[in-house]
């Protein structure tokens, strides 16, 4: 069986001036290289078209395309919005891998997509991979963002296109890079993180910050709803909630889970889906994964 390399990016791009370019110049540094990269401004005020434009005429690959930023009270909704725009402007046909790379992260190495290609060939049922982020605290120090190996960072998701194809449609909301995993895991796809490939998330900070937002808390909990997840489950984030955040993050996010109940708002996983995803959460009680 041939080895199958050929991959596509989509990056979304808002304000990035700062960071695009080191972006951009750790992915012109991979052992393989994209057949085609889609780069979104997304109605940039600074000149990260300018920077874009730059890269894009000496790198063919390289496509720059522009989208109006549209208002959403839920964060979470532009990224897989411009996802599916950017998708529909790639013009490779053939193309076997398909990832989300945010146009703030740093590729540590050069072997980044190489690695989880490799991986992906000699695993079938690979779905779904990332590496981990790391960001730097204002003092320097360097803090790894830890979560379960299952879990794939949606800034990083990279996709083997059998599996991103056999998802469907992803519906707009915060919780989007959580719900694509149950949506594959279900259908018998793996989902892994390698956290010996490590990168670099460069605006961290900037989203620490906004997780201190009530708004943010909100979007969580009426995402954890509309995720299909059980009573019991919103009960243990509150708790977590109260002990990482505040009270008043707690309550938020009691308020958003409570607002899609009262809203009756409809599911984005279909019933199989969210009985898949409430047997995994409650093994993992037990089984700690």
């Amino acid at each position: 069986m041939p080895i199958k390399t050929n991959y596509v990016l989509i990056t979304s791009a808002f304000n990035e001036a700062e960071n695009i370019s080191r972006c951009i110049e750790s992915v012109l540094k991979q052992s393989i290289l994209p057949s085609e990269w889609i780069i979104i401004d997304n109605g940039s005020t600074d000149n990260t078209t300018e920077i874009i434009k730059k890269y894009a005429t000496t790198a063919q690959f390289i496509k720059l395309f522009y989208k109006e930023k549209e208002d959403y009270n839920v964060s979470g909704y532009h990224a897989i919005i411009n996802f599916y725009f950017g998708l529909s402007k790639i013009e490779e046909k053939f193309y076997n891998f398909i990832g989300n790379l945010d146009a703030d992260i740093i590729l540590d190495r050069t072997d980044y997509y190489e690695y989880q290609i490799d991986k992906m060939n000699s695993e079938n049922n690979l779905g779904i991979t990332t590496g981990v982020t790391y960001y730097f605290e204002l003092d320097g120090s360097k803090k790894l963002v830890w979560h379960n190996s299952w879990h794939t960072t949606g800034a990083l998701k990279f996709y083997r296109r059998e599996c991103f194809e056999s998802l469907g449609e992803m519906a707009p909301d915060f919780g989007w890079d959580g719900a694509d995993e149950m949506k594959a895991m279900a259908k018998g796809w793996k989902t892994v993180t390698f956290f010996e490939l490590e990168v670099n998330h460069l605006g961290k900070l900037r989203d620490l910050k906004r997780q201190k937002n009530s708004q943010f808390h909100f979007n969580r909990g009426f995402s954890i709803y509309r995720r299909g997840y059980p009573y019991w489950y919103i009960v243990i984030k509150i708790f977590q909630t109260f002990k990482e955040y505040s009270y008043s993050a707690a309550l938020y996010l009691l308020k958003g889970y409570w607002n899609g109940i009262s809203m009756k708002e409809n599911k984005i996983l279909s019933t199989e889906e969210i009985k898949f995803l409430r047997k995994f959460h409650f093994e993992r009680i037990f089984s700690k994964k």
